[in-house]
This record gives C-alpha cells, sequence and structure tokens, in this order.
C-alpha cells in the first residue's frame, strides 16, 4: 500500500508546498518512506510502506516519463509496470497480475494518464481547474488545496440516496473525480478523456460449458495460488475469518501452504446473531488461532466522527464503522491481512439465489406463447409486478438491479426539498450503460454490474480507507486477476446452482468445501453487522438518533424536508417499520457534509 499525488501547473512551475502538503495528508498510506520528484510543471510524491514489500521508493522514471504508483503485483515489479505502460500504454496493462493506481506524466506530450486496475481495491482521485491539475489517492488531500472549492455536487444527490453510494467517474464533490476501475484518464491542458483499458470476456449463452469436475479442480487450483501470492513477503499474515465461504476456503488453503495463520473476527456488542461463534470453530477445525475482536457500542458512538472524516465521502452503510474499529485494535499486532470481499459478487452470494429464482420464472415466460405472454404482461401491468414484465435477458437491467434501493424515486420525491433533484430515472441512467458493457446470460451480467459498483464504491472503499488509516495492508485474494477472468468465464447457472427446489449461491465454493468443513457450518445463511445497528437505533441509540435527524433538520433544510426526517425517526422507533438503512443514509450523508463541506 502506498500513498500517491501529485500536480501539475502548465503556467508555472508548482508550488512546492503544495506539493509537501499533498503528500503529508497521504503519509498514512506510508509511514515508512516518501520521495519527490519534481521536473517542469509537474511535482509527484510518493509515500510507502517498506516493510509490506515495497523495496524502492518512488516516485520512479522510466525514460522521459515520472510514475507514483500504488501496488501489489504478483507478476511485475514497479519498474517493470512502467516499462510495459510506456512501451505498450494500455495494453500492456493485461499482462499484470494484480491492484494497482498509477499516474503517470508523458513530459513530451504534456500529459498526465491515471490509471486502475480491474478490481478497483486500490483507489485514485484527480481534480481539475483551470491551469492546475492534481491527483490523490483519497479525496481529503486535494480539499486542502487553495484552489479546491469544497462544493456539494448536487446533480448526484439522487444517486447516492439511491445506491448508498456515487459510481465512478462521480463524486459528490463538484470538480472531483474518481478514476474508473479498468479505466485510464488522460489529462492535458485543454482536455480530459476517460477510456476504458480492461475488457472482460464474460461466458456467453452459447457457449459450450466446462465440466463441473473440470471447474471445481480450476478454482481450486486458482484459489491456492491466490492465496500463496498474497501470503509472500517478510510481514506475517493474518485472516479476517467470519466463518463464511470466502473466508473459509481462504483459510483452508493458507493452512495447506504454511502453518496455521492468526485469524480474526469482530463481534458488536449486543449483536443476537453474530459470526464470532462460527468463525471460532473454523479457526479451530484448521489449526488455527483465533482472535474475537470486542467492538463496544460506546466505541462506536466515540469513532464515529472520526471513522466519517476519514472516507473522503459519506460511507455506504454504519458498519463502516465497526471495521475502522477493527483495524484500529489489530494495527499494533499485524499489517497484512486476508480479506474474503469481492466473493459474493465473482461466484454469485448475496441474494443471488432468490434473484436466480425470480430470473428463471422470467425465463418460463419467455418460453410461452406469444399471446400468453401478452395475457401475463398485461396482468403484470395491472397489478405493479415488474418482475413479469422484465424480459429474460435482460432481467437486471430491466429490473435496475445493481446494488441496494434505498431512496427510490417516490421516496425522493418526499424526501427531498428541491424536487428537481429527485431524477426519477436515475437508476437507470447509471446502470444500463454498465449492462450494455456486457453480453452474458442474467446472473453473470448482475454480477458485473455489482462488480463495477456495489464491491469497489461499498466494500472496498470502505475497507481500504478504514484499514489505511490504521497502516493495514488488506489483500484479497478473491479479487486475483487470474481466478476473476476465469470465474467470468463459468456460466451463471453454475454459480448460483439449481438444487431440488433451491438455488445454491456460490456453488463452486461450497462445493470445494463440502468435504473440508462440517456441513452446519457449510449451510448456513450469511449476516452482517448492519441488523443490530438497526436494532441499536431503537434501544441505547435513541439519543444518538435524535441528535442526528435534529442536526439534519437543523443544517441541511435546502435539501431534506424535515417532517419526512422525523417520520422515519418516529416509525423506526415505533416500530412500524425498519427505517434503519435510510435513517444511516441519511444519517452518514449528514456526517461527512459537515465535516466536508459545512
Amino acid at each position: 500500500m502506498s500513498g500517491i499525488a501529485g500536480l501539475i501547473d502548465y503556467s508555472s512551475l508548482p508550488l512546492q508546498e503544495q506539493g509537501q502538503m499533498l503528500s503529508a495528508a497521504n503519509a498514512h498510506r506510508g509511514t515508512d518512506d516518501r520521495g519527490a520528484y519534481s521536473k517542469g510543471p509537474a511535482l509527484f510524491s510518493q509515500r510507502t510502506f517498506i516493510s509490506l514489500g515495497h523495496d524502492r521508493k518512488g516516485p520512479i522514471t522510466h525514460e522521459e516519463w515520472i510514475f507514483s504508483i500504488d501496488s501489489r503485483c504478483y507478476s511485475h515489479s514497479n519498474e517493470q509496470l512502467a516499462k510495459l505502460w510506456v512501451e505498450r500504454g494500455p495494453a500492456g496493462l493485461e499482462e499484470l497480475n494484480g491492484t494497482f493506481s498509477v499516474a503517470a506524466w508523458n513530459p513530451l506530450e504534456k500529459k498526465l494518464y491515471l490509471f486502475r486496475s480491474m478490481d478497483g481495491s486500490r483507489p485514485l482521485f484527480w481534480t481539475k481547474r483551470g491551469s492546475k491539475i492534481a491527483f490523490s489517492s483519497e479525496i481529503p488531500p486535494l480539499l486542502r488545496l487553495p484552489w479546491v472549492k469544497k462544493e456539494l455536487a448536487l446533480e448526484h444527490l439522487a444517486e447516492q440516496l439511491s445506491f448508498r453510494y456515487v459510481h465512478a467517474p462521480r463524486t459528490l464533490l463538484q470538480g472531483i473525480y474518481s478514476v474508473p476501475a479498468g479505466h485510464v484518464v488522460i489529462l492535458s491542458k485543454e482536455s480530459s478523456e476517460l477510456r476504458k483499458w480492461h475488457h472482460s470476456v464474460w461466458s456467453s449463452i452459447d457457449s459450450k460449458s466446462p465440466s463441473t469436475n473440470d471447474i471445481l479442480d480450476q478454482i481450486d487450483t486458482l484459489m491456492h495460488q491466490s492465496v500463496e501470492r498474497r501470503l509472500a513477503g517478510k510481514d506475517p499474515v493474518g485472516i479476517l475469518l467470519s466463518g463464511g465461504l470466502d473466508s473459509s476456503s481462504i483459510l483452508y488453503h493458507a493452512c495447506t501452504l504454511q502453518d496455521p495463520p492468526p485469524t480474526f473476527t469482530v463481534s458488536l456488542e449486543g449483536a443476537i446473531q453474530s459470526e464470532a461463534s462460527f468463525a471460532a470453530r473454523i479457526s479451530k477445525l484448521m489449526g488455527a488461532e483465533n482472535h474475537e475482536i470486542h467492538v463496544r457500542k460506546k466505541e462506536f458512538i466515540e469513532a464515529f466522527d472520526e471513522a466519517t472524516l476519514c472516507m473522503g465521502q459519506p460511507l455506504p452503510t454504519a458498519a463502516g464503522v465497526v471495521q475502522f474499529i477493527l483495524f484500529k485494535k489489530l494495527r499494533s499486532s499485524i499489517r497484512v491481512l486476508l480479506s474474503g470481499d469481492g466473493g459474493d459478487e465473482v461466484f454469485g452470494g448475496r441474494s443471488m439465489p432468490y434473484l436466480a429464482a425470480r430470473i428463471a420464472r422470467a425465463k418460463q415466460i419467455s418460453q410461452l406463447p406469444y399471446l400468453a405472454q401478452r395475457m401475463i404482461r398485461k396482468a403484470a401491468q395491472k397489478t405493479g409486478n415488474r418482475d413479469l414484465l422484465a424480459r429474460y435477458a435482460q432481467f437486471g437491467m430491466d429490473r435496475s438491479i445493481g446494488a441496494s434501493r434505498i431512496f427510490l424515486a417516490p421516496d425522493r420525491v418526499d424526501i427531498l426539498s428541491d424536487t428537481g433533484l429527485v431524477r426519477p430515472g436515475i437508476r437507470k441512467t447509471v446502470l444500463t450503460p454498465m449492462y450494455q458493457e456486457i453480453d452474458s446470460d442474467p446472473i453473470n451480467e448482475i454480477l458485473y454490474v455489482w462488480q463495477r459498483g456495489w464491491l469497489i464504491e461499498d466494500s472496498l472503499m470502505r475497507a481500504d480507507r478504514s484499514s489505511a488509516h490504521s497502516g493495514i495492508e488488506l489483500r484479497y485474494p478473491m479479487l486475483d486477476t487470474s481466478l476473476m477472468r476465469y470465474a467470468a468465464q463459468i456460466p451463471g447457472s453454475l454459480k448460483v446452482y439449481r438444487e431440488n427446489l433451491d438455488y445454491v449461491g456460490k456453488w463452486p465454493l461450497r462445493r470445494l468445501l463440502h468435504k473440508r468443513i462440517p456441513q452446519q457450518l457449510l449451510n448456513r445463511p450469511k449476516r452482517t453487522w448492519l441488523q443490530p445497528l438497526d436494532r441499536w437505533l431503537l434501544e441505547e441509540g435513541k439519543t444518538f438518533l435524535q441528535r442526528q435527524v435534529d442536526g439534519i433538520c437543523n443544517d441541511l433544510p435546502h435539501l431534506f424536508v424535515g417532517s419526512m426526517v422525523k417520520r422515519l425517526q418516529k416509525e423506526h422507533i415505533k416500530g412500524v417499520r425498519n427505517h434503519g438503512l435510510r435513517l444511516w443514509t441519511l444519517i452518514l450523508f449528514y456526517k461527512w457534509w459537515k465535516n466536508t463541506i459545512y
């Protein structure tokens, strides 16, 4: 993990103090070493953790080019990455196995190139005003520049309320942009251009499906290689263990490669359904020592402001505060952790079995005679059953499936003070271009969109910021380049597999673990941290909730209708309806707004 930043000033030499400020603001992403390079209008800086495998401080040069690189590549060194780019441009990036975000300056062209790997686990942001350009691993350093405004991008508020995050290249700040995963941004004095350099190859509907045995053998091999790559290095490596399929698979392979590594599980005070007991049993079964990290509700409140401040964007879920506390407690004992993030989006977890059943019903309707289909759709229009109106081959796009549905268009009409900000078609506007990038079966198409949105903008975003602020590097075996590429070519029906009348998510991982862990640990529902936090708002968190609602109503009447915010609070407390997700979305936005713009 590194923190990269830089300035380009076409009108004069960049101010050294501004460059130093950008570097210092990224210091938590690399406290072991720092480097800077300045030539002509460009000033690059880099903060690095030497002990995490980076043996040369950046920035680096190759021929006339300057590079700041935040990477963990398993096939090439940073110098080789730079050479590939100079010689082959974006095409050379397809050879890399690993994660990276890179800034490259070409002094001959006077152009800045910013690009990220396909997995999206390393962030990169940029801003441009007049003759000045700046980039940074995180948003807060950019906001310290005197020429960067702290202004809310109102046109993206509807997207934030609908999904609970904004998709790259957009952010909630006017004039600040995110480099999308698998893309390159080309910046010059006169222009900016966004290009997609990575193009996934997904299973096509008419392609011959590999045998299930071949799929299982290949995934097992690729998982083993992925874990092996991420265990390499001088630093001890731990595993974040939930007891679910993803982290259990990672632990199994780690134990076949070395002595069982330490595992860490978080538990939230008062949670009725905790992952800790399952994780402890899995850990003991495989001979590893599990450490349960307890997070008390008092700690949650005390860390709330600090956790939200370090994000630079609104936290998508309150679980991010729990993550922040977890990493803070671990920073003195471990510096590298393996995480199971990405398994749901790569292999079909979360709600995908439920979606698969709905997709199967749409397929059955598509096979009926035309008149029967027409009758069903007429009835569906009268009853408002949108699933029956969706076309099988385009189910995800027709139903605008992309992630959480927090405030839908009618809800935004009620909650927003300015109805001009509602943007009723925002989900289709955002998601349709993503669905148009892929031609596969409906399950795979949804997984692709989840990878582009939910995974990167929610799970990886909060994990990266909260771990980076504690000096911990997260590595993601499920997001190994070779594994992701192979998984993309597996038909959706072999990821979410039908067994009798039920659909089973992440079937390949589940099948591989079938003989490795007991069935009672293998077949259990996935649990999250958010439900106990919703319940907490009903109990000890009532005072906290009241303070946040009062703050929203007093400080943001130009954005939100106070009476509607209070109605959500009242209905949630009385148990009329669980508005936990909606209340947390408003609270987390408010905290970000107050810390960033107010």
